[in-house]
């Protein structure tokens, strides 16, 4: 990834979206060298690859904001929690406009939740990935001539899982593995939401995973409630200096009581008017699968199938010791000679 795009990814459920935000970021960067900036229209992950739809720029005085539309990404290996950090900062002071190199870095040596070290990623582009009025008229499009998209199911409900997200929230956590950290059951989606909004904060979902929680709440907000849930669901005592250890035993600072109401509008269930939001895969583990090299078996003569999915170790197999063979008997060749 750093040999092709100049940046490095991290692991976790939001690597589709770290995909979107690190190609954003190389096109920006290739843009900067000729005086032009980008904006972003359209950006998804479908499948198996990225696309992205962008306008392009010049304009020599937008470039040197550059800088402060990319981030560096620090991640806990314990929680997964990650802080952002961006690689310059604009400071303007009446008609003064000064383009300084970021202060950091936004945390400690070791996670202030959970207790252990962070990783580096990025550099990410940490702006909207899309431009509102652009989407709405891409699900305007295609709504009115479904008849024309074979594909109309499934592209709609893309296009609408991304434009309800929240625009200046980069990257997301994931419901299923925070509960997965404190070895808890997963809280329902309504229940967990309504939590947050109940506290004053908002959030969305992301068009990558239905178990996205992109929000604008701290991390710490996002533990309180898991917290509150571990209490009306008690787990096993996780083993000592594990990170479910560490974060049971914190105190809510952010959110002492969760409210766990579940809200009207979460109550209903929220159908999409054109199709899904997230279609399923359209066979069992679908997906990319070995590509066909076109060698045989050796088996097609007795069974009649030509197998060529045949996999490289059935191929090489016995390849060094005919090599080896061969060297041997030139070595006794050329000592009879002798």
């Amino acid at each position: 990834c750093h040999a092709k795009y100049g940046s490095t990814s991290l692991r976790g459920k939001h690597c589709h979206e770290m995909a979107l935000r690190i190609v954003l970021s190389c096109i920006e960067t290739h843009a900067n060298r000729y005086k032009r900036h980008i904006v972003p229209l359209l950006c998804v992950h479908m499948d198996f690859y990225v696309r992205l739809f962008v306008r392009v720029y010049t304009s020599a005085n937008e470039v040197k904001k550059s800088a402060s539309k990319q981030s560096m990404v620090y991640q806990c290996t314990g929680c997964g929690n990650f802080h952002l950090q961006p690689l310059g900062k604009i400071v303007e002071k009446g008609n003064s406009v000064k383009y300084l190199p970021g202060n950091g870095p936004p945390v400690g040596e070791h996670c202030e939740e959970c207790g252990f070290k962070h990783q580096l990623g990025g550099a990410i582009w940490n702006k909207s990935m899309k431009d509102d009025s652009f989407v709405e008229a891409v699900k305007t499009q295609l709504f009115e001539n479904q008849s024309e998209f074979a594909g109309f199911k499934r592209v709609y409900g893309l296009v609408t899982g991304l434009s309800e997200e929240l625009r200046e929230e980069p990257l997301f956590h994931d419901l299923s593995v925070l509960a997965s950290h404190l070895n808890a059951a997963c809280p329902p989606n309504a229940v967990f939401c309504s939590a947050l909004v109940n506290a004053g904060y908002k959030y969305s979902h992301s068009h990558t995973s239905p178990l996205a929680i992109k929000t604008d709440a701290p991390m710490g907000v996002l533990w309180d409630i898991m917290r509150g849930w571990v209490k009306l669901h008690p787990v096993r005592t996780p083993k000592e200096g594990s990170p479910a250890h560490v974060l049971l035993k914190g105190i809510n600072k952010h959110v002492p009581e969760p409210d766990f109401t579940v809200r009207p509008e979460h109550r209903e269930h929220k159908k999409n008017p054109g199709a899904p939001k997230y279609v399923p895969a359209p066979e069992k583990d679908w997906g990319p699968m070995q590509r066909a090299p076109g060698y045989a078996t050796g088996q097609e003569a007795v069974s009649g199938v030509h197998d060529t999915r045949v996999t490289k170790r059935q191929r090489n197999q016995g390849k060094h010791c005919e090599k080896d063979g061969d060297v041997k008997k030139r070595k006794e060749g050329d000592a009879d000679g002798g």
